[in-house]
């Protein structure tokens, strides 16, 4: 029993003996590997290592390892970390809200030079890239700035200096009585040579009160009150890092039209009115028994049309002194 068992063992170690010099023979011979011999199927379920049908290696979508020109080691495509900060002058605390960044990469295609690739809005950001060059833009209320940063796998902070300010409309007549917001609006333009005009369009319809954030400079404004003829324009500085209030005066006043039998006399209901400029333009025409319009210092002429005839007057309107303008239906030839 014993014999046996000793056989068995030397066969065992016979053929163990045999596979390691088989082993060590291929080894030495060239183009044999033990990476060619076939690997046993991955357990379901188990991570992948290497990419199918000779793709690149990819982990969880970072980029795989490169091999550098003349060298033999991989070189990884590292990403950075850059933290962006917004101001609105070089020596401003920077801006905790409001800001819209976006980051651009350059398209090489002359059509459409940059693509959008990130965004974030808030105050301040942080942004994880690839190596490379960017477009970096801030957007604050209509004032922005952008920046060229390049990203080479180390963390950095970025400044964006917006040279930015504020304008906060108002409007008032003669002897500064205020305009209600609902009566008056703005339209704000920047002087550009390359638009039709020469002037682009910041903000159209603005209203009395709110703030505009806009890139310092000086600006257009046309203001108009009420929906007639009553418009003034005026420029107006926004220096960086400030508040501008401005004030814009109106030469106008509010009219209410009345065709009457008598001075004082109950107005005559389905009344055609047209009042007509100086020049014999027409700046108004509506029906009913007592329109109101806002109408620019001056003079003018008024047309009212009734079943009973057509009667007119000439009258002025004066900055600020809001009346009734009465129309007597006498026979036309006294009026």
């Amino acid at each position: 029993m014993k014999r046996g068992c000793s056989d068995r063992h030397r066969r065992f170690l016979w053929q163990a003996l045999r596979a390691w010099l088989v082993m060590i023979l291929l080894a030495g011979l060239p183009g044999i590997s033990f990476a060619d011999v076939p690997r046993p199927p991955a357990k379901p379920g188990a991570a992948e290592t290497e990419a199918d049908d000779g793709a690149t290696p990819t982990t969880r979508g970072f980029p795989a390892e490169q091999t550098a020109p003349g060298t033999s080691g991989p070189v990884p495509v590292r990403d950075g970390v850059v933290y962006l900060v917004a101001r609105l002058t070089d020596t401003g605390a920077p801006l905790d809200s409001g800001i819209v960044w976006r980051i651009f990469n350059e398209t090489g295609d002359a059509a459409s030079p940059l693509s959008l690739i990130e965004s974030a809005t808030g105050g301040e950001a942080r942004f994880r890239l690839p190596t490379g060059e960017y477009v970096v833009h801030a957007a604050y209320g209509r004032a922005g700035q952008s920046k060229r940063v390049r990203i080479d796998g180390e963390a950095r902070t970025e400044n964006v200096v917006l040279n930015a300010g504020g304008l906060r409309l108002s409007a008032a007549i003669a002897e500064d009585l205020p305009i209600s917001a609902s009566e008056v609006t703005y339209d704000i333009f920047h002087r550009d040579e390359s638009v039709t005009n020469g002037r682009e369009v910041i903000a159209a319809n603005a209203r009395s009160g709110q703030i505009y954030r806009l890139n310092a400079g000086t600006y257009e404004v046309v203001s108009r009150y009420g929906d007639v003829n009553a418009e003034i324009r005026a420029e107006i500085t926004v220096r960086p890092g400030e508040l501008t209030d401005a004030t814009i005066y109106h030469r106008a006043a509010e009219v209410t039209l009345k065709l009457v039998n008598e001075p004082g006399g109950e107005a005559l209901a389905n009344t055609a009115w047209s009042i007509l400029a100086g020049e014999g333009s027409v700046v108004f025409q509506e029906t009913g028994a007592f329109p109101t319009v806002i109408l620019a210092e001056g003079a003018y002429n008024i047309v009212a049309k009734h079943e009973i005839g057509t009667f007119t007057r000439r009258f002025s309107v004066e900055a600020g002194h809001s009346r009734d303008v009465e129309v007597l239906t006498v026979t036309p030839e006294a009026q």
